[in-house]
């Protein structure tokens, strides 16, 4: 059988499960749970290019690359479908985007899930993952000493090389011309409200044919365990009917908070937030 790949990426808390579950009421689609490739795919690089055996002679740099290049296929040789969607946050970054086109395909089609950084923020809050809390209180920051928790919490997500400026980051290179037709991004809240809609668009932008999906039965076919990673039981649940998010990020989060993060969604029309290499 011959496999298409398709990439499933996001921003934290953005619907990424929920399209995830949706793709895969398609017979003809497999859409992946949070998959290992890109690390995978990272240190093969890693042993292509610095690994002193690797290095000694022709063949050897030869054979790793051609695993590098033949790994996906591997992977995925349980998988009977023709269409395979690898779900990984990291696939938008530089260095796994480069890896897919040179190891996979050079014109990848990735699907992106969005969602205010104002909204993310407060998902986080009000979960409170002990995971993250825990990292944030372990690290004895000078802000854990005076801080409300709240916006401790806050401050703590949305630092330097974490997981939101991480996502923020894979999300960029969307934006950027070399990049361009490559992405699809997906509003959160058109997932949520206009469903079916939003579906018909991504399979035009996969190429495959349209499907109805079932939005009274939805089904996650993946069995998460979060706890034993410090992550609430729900931490990526999926409900078996699609329910609008209640969260009101200006009654979660500070006036303080909600000001300092507010216009960061350089995706959108309006934002206070400019990106280097962004499309014309």
């Amino acid at each position: 059988m011959t496999k298409t790949y398709h990439f499933l990426s996001g921003l934290p808390r953005s619907g990424n499960t929920l399209l995830s579950a949706l793709l895969n009421q398609n017979p003809n689609v497999y859409s992946s749970p949070l998959s290992p490739l890109p690390e995978l795919y990272l240190q093969l690089k890693i042993v292509g290019t610095e690994n002193e055996n690797t290095q000694r002679n022709v063949e050897n740099k030869i054979r790793t690359k051609n695993v590098q290049n033949n790994l996906i296929d591997v992977f995925y040789k349980d998988v009977n479908k023709p269409v395979i969607v690898d779900r990984n946050k990291a696939w938008g970054s530089p260095v796994h985007l480069e890896l897919i086109k040179s190891s996979i395909n050079p014109k990848p089609k990735i699907i992106f899930t969005v969602r205010s950084v104002l909204d993310i923020l407060a998902s986080f809050v009000n979960l409170s993952p002990k995971h993250y809390m825990d990292e944030y209180l372990n690290q004895k920051n000078y802000m854990s000493y005076y801080r409300d928790n709240k916006d401790g919490f806050a401050e703590y997500l949305m630092k330097s090389n974490g997981n939101i400026d991480f996502s923020l980051c894979c999300l960029a290179n969307a934006l950027k011309k070399e990049n361009k037709d490559m992405f699809h991004i997906v509003e959160y809240n058109d997932l949520v409200n206009n469903t079916q809609k939003t579906m018909n668009v991504i399979y035009d932008f996969l190429e495959i044919e349209p499907f109805v999906n079932n939005l009274i039965d939805i089904k996650k076919l993946e069995n998460d365990v979060d706890e034993p990673l410090g992550f609430p039981v729900n931490m990526h649940e999926v409900k078996k009917e699609i329910t609008v998010s209640q969260t009101n990020a200006k009654e979660v989060l500070s006036p303080y908070i909600y000001h300092k993060y507010s216009g960061m969604d350089f995706w959108r029309e309006g934002s206070l937030l400019k990106i280097r290499g962004e499309q014309e």
